[in-house]
């Protein structure tokens, strides 16, 4: 254990696990940045002095942007201020490509997609490699929207429940022929004919739903060939249905992205009040001059009452009922702030976003049916479901079934490298409290099937667990514990909670 000389916090390893800095770097010295303390202005990245990469930054695009020096001042020959000095007086952030500042030739793209991370070199490279950085979500969903696994989900129930009737009825025959062979039976026929019967069902439900699932999925090509007699004509409908696939999902991706800010406005987001923005913005732009990050997203706010925060692709929106739980302390704002940049510095919305696009025509379905059944209330939506459950059921088993359970093994490992981005910003104590106080909301309210396999987050006692400083102690109960106000305002939407 080693005492940290800028904020006095006792921690064990190189860098403080409370404001950052590189023990035994002073404050104002070489390694302690100006200004000092959790949360205070000119912070210095442990990282920056010591040529160390962040551990939470994975799939880290390769720029040649100079980064920030420590204590917030501008890189040499960089912006001065309107008085002509150096612009040192507030922590250095580079100008955002999309904002174009003066005499700066910015393309039309860019300034579409101002707020994206701009360690990312062209908007472009940023979709495309954001895309591909979390492979088995958007693998599942282009398996299951663009090779007939609709059409191979209701032939396997046709199937199964024709083989559990053909393996019944073949059990039953079996049975009869054993008892006459035997004479064995004659002492037990019940016996016999329930064994077989049962046995013979189990062997035709797999038979059945197997064979029907691959007639599913081999329809179109085995219908091609039959036409065509030709192989060739198979493969250009394999390589068009993958073309189709991956194009689709970039250009809802790029299209979502670019649309983000109205989107998000629809849901009920605003821009930041002039308090708001005193109190918010330096926040973020401390926190991203902390994590070395280059550029800051756009930052909303929503009057919802559920405590959360998530991040976009190039927005931040922020809940009012996140800021009234926390009473604004800016401690706990700080945490949250550095967890959802850190969403957003490593492009995992849009990397969300295109597992939607990708799996397009079953996810507008999908959210077709669950607009109808929740705008028709609880007493005729189940109705709804009952009466057309044949036909929707398929749309029900690929996205909770099949999609979720891949997307959320990608989607949890993210949350834990944001909550170590939050660690790295030196907002251990803020980010933990705001995860104890929020815990019931997160786990609370999920089925078993959620709980193990489609949750997006990881169990919130597990990720307090990663976050816990080295030779610290952390008994139960909590100081910080949930109320019951945040215990009953449910799972709302968000990167806190759900992304």
């Amino acid at each position: 254990m080693a005492t940290c000389a800028r904020c006095g916090h006792e921690s064990a390893g190189q860098f403080c696990g409370n404001c950052g800095a590189t023990l035994g770097g002073g404050p104002g010295g070489p390694q302690g940045g100006q200004g000092g303390g959790n949360g205070g202005p000119g912070a210095t990245p442990p990282w920056a002095s010591s040529g160390l990469v962040p551990p939470w930054q994975q799939h880290q695009a390769q720029t040649t942007t100079t980064l920030p020096p420590p204590g917030g001042g501008a890189p040499p020959g960089g912006p001065t201020a309107p008085g002509g000095g150096p612009a040192g007086s507030q922590p250095y952030v580079p100008p955002n490509a999309a904002s174009g500042g003066p005499g700066e030739q910015v393309s039309w793209l860019e300034r579409t997609f101002r707020g994206r991370p701009l360690h990312y070199p062209t908007t472009l490279y940023w979709i495309t490699r954001a895309c591909m950085r979390n492979p088995r979500g958007p693998m599942m969903a282009f398996f299951t929207t663009w090779f007939n696994v609709y059409l191979g989900l209701v032939l396997a129930a046709i199937g199964g429940v024709t083989g559990v009737i053909a393996g019944w009825l073949g059990g039953l025959t079996t049975a009869v022929g054993f008892i006459g062979d035997t004479g064995v039976g004659q002492f037990m026929p019940n016996a016999a004919f329930n064994i077989s019967g049962a046995l013979g069902a189990a062997l035709g439900l797999v038979i059945g739903v197997l064979a029907g699932f691959l007639a599913g999925i081999l329809w179109s090509p085995l219908l091609i060939y039959g036409v065509t007699e030709d192989i060739v004509p198979v493969i250009g409908w394999v390589i068009g249905q993958i073309v189709s696939g991956i194009v689709i999902g970039w250009l809802y991706t790029l299209f979502h992205n670019m649309f983000e800010g109205t989107i998000m406005r629809w849901k009920g987001a605003r821009q930041l009040s002039r308090r708001e923005n005193e109190l918010i913005m330096p926040i973020v732009r401390e926190m991203a001059h902390r994590l070395g990050m280059h550029g800051v997203p756009r930052v909303l706010m929503n009057e919802s009452r559920d405590v959360n925060a998530y991040a976009g692709a190039r927005h931040i929106v922020l809940n009012q009922g996140l800021l009234d739980e926390f009473e604004y302390d800016k401690e706990v704002l700080s945490g949250v702030i550095a967890h959802e940049l850190t969403h957003w510095h490593n492009a995992d919305p849009v990397s969300n976003a295109f597992v939607r696009g990708v799996a397009f025509p079953i996810y507008v379905m999908y959210t077709f049916c669950e607009w109808v059944r929740k705008a028709l209330g609880p007493m005729l939506g189940p109705i709804f479901m009952l009466l057309f459950i044949w036909l929707i059921w398929p749309l029900y088993f690929i996205m909770r079934v099949m999609i979720a359970p891949a997307h959320a093994t990608d989607t949890r490992p993210a949350e834990i490298i944001a909550d170590r981005g939050a660690v790295q910003a030196g907002q251990r104590v803020g980010m933990r409290r705001a995860l104890v106080r929020i815990k019931h909301a997160i786990d609370g309210g999920l089925s078993g099937w959620d709980e193990a396999m489609c949750r997006t987050h990881p169990p919130t006692e597990l990720r307090l667990e990663r976050m816990e400083e080295p030779g610290k102690s952390y008994p139960l109960p909590d100081p910080d514990g949930p109320t019951s106000s945040v215990a009953a305002a449910g799972a709302g939407g968000g990167s806190l909670m759900r992304d």
